[in-house]
């Protein structure tokens, strides 16, 4: 959001020049050119309108904390041993701290409504999120426990520390990747947290993975460099939500590394419910789980086919009116496809701008049989 902002600050001014060019086009004095320029800033305009109102703009619905809290609107998972598993966790979510839409106050009661009962907040590279996490943990004392996590986008794939007390971010730059990645593993195993690594499907499955093929951790490398967990499921992926092959790796390598479900929320009505961690522990603290994840006994329970979201929210009204311009919006940005900038579908791109182009010759074809 606050990128997208900082954006928004350049490109704005251009529908200054933009007017300015179609006046002058009006009365013919800068030509073909002319035209084509105040079309291209005209239409630099609209596009980012359109990433802008889906991204950042109004929701489809409005999502409140009271919500997710009333008894109607939540899901209690059933197959497993309550007397066996008596927490349900989630190791991997995302709030308004970084590319999340919910505050860590909405992403809690979230978490009571798909049914869990602790869960870590994970935002992207920041620990901005602490002192939310640390009032929220307090307010929702009984209710569900709220603890402390960051995911690291590295070179060598996505990582989750868990149970982390603060990170010093600076330590790890100018470092080569596979030194970085060892150092990141021993500080938070320091600290006394641990660490997974995530969504193998979204990092390296796909017709065109995110991850170059020998660039991502493999998972017996994972293992290799002390990695606690590794996930197993993840509600939020789109390759494949259920990851058959860490599910099969992590019971050859039971005991070594431990498998997760995680549902790296970002949208809170966006994915299916696919499943959840499970602990056994005497008492519900910080403490006793992360005695059980450094201990690595975990136990899942996963649901194929996921289930649909539960929970029932008022429509937004000013989303009907911007709607149009938010399903242009997520129409260009699925053309990205995470990962870094680059990865683009270029022939999706190359799509769109022959389109753009057709429009402008029909425009001018138009104006010259007037």
């Amino acid at each position: 959001m606050k990128t997208e902002s900082k954006i928004g600050l350049a490109v704005w001014p251009l529908s200054v020049p933009a007017i300015l060019l179609v006046v002058l086009r009006g009365q013919g004095w800068l030509g073909l050119l002319g035209d084509l320029l105040a079309y291209c800033l005209f239409l630099t305009v609209a596009i980012y309108t359109c990433v802008y109102i889906a991204l950042a703009g109004p929701r489809p619905v409005t999502f409140k904390a009271v919500d997710w809290l009333d008894p109607e609107n939540q899901f209690r998972p059933s197959g497993y041993d309550e007397a066996k598993s008596n927490v349900l966790l989630d190791t991997h979510a995302h709030t308004r701290h970084s590319d999340g839409s919910m505050t860590v106050e909405e992403c809690a009661a979230w978490h009571v409504a798909m049914g869990f009962s602790a869960f870590f907040v994970t935002d992207h590279d920041t620990m901005a999120n602490a002192d939310d996490v640390r009032r929220i943990k307090e307010k929702y004392k009984g209710r569900i426990l709220v603890m402390q996590g960051l995911e690291i986008a590295t070179e060598r794939g996505h990582v989750n520390v868990l149970g982390l007390k603060d990170w010093d971010f600076a330590r790890y730059k100018g470092l080569d990747p596979d030194e970085r990645i060892r150092r990141l593993v021993a500080d938070a195993h320091a600290q006394g947290a641990v660490v997974s690594i995530n969504h193998f499907p979204w990092s390296t499955g796909g017709s065109k993975p995110r991850w170059k093929p020998g660039t991502h951790l493999t998972r017996d490398r994972a293992v290799e460099l002390g990695f606690d967990l590794m996930e197993v499921a993840n509600w939020d992926d789109e390759v494949s939500a259920v990851d058959d092959a860490s599910i099969e790796f992590c019971k050859q390598h039971a005991g070594t590394i431990a498998p997760v479900v995680a549902t790296d929320v970002h949208q809170p009505d966006k994915d299916r419910l696919y499943g959840w961690t499970l602990l056994h522990v005497d008492e519900l603290t910080e403490e006793a789980i992360m005695a059980e994840l450094r201990a690595r006994r975990t136990g899942t329970l996963i649901v194929p086919g996921g289930i649909p979201y539960p929970c029932k929210h008022p429509a937004n009204p000013l989303y009907t009116i911007v709607r149009p311009l938010a399903d242009i919006g997520r129409a260009i940005v699925s053309l990205h496809r995470g990962g870094r900038l680059s990865d683009l579908d270029w022939k999706g791109v190359a799509a769109w701008l022959g389109h753009a182009l057709l429009l402008f010759a029909a425009i001018e074809l138009l104006v010259m049989l007037r």
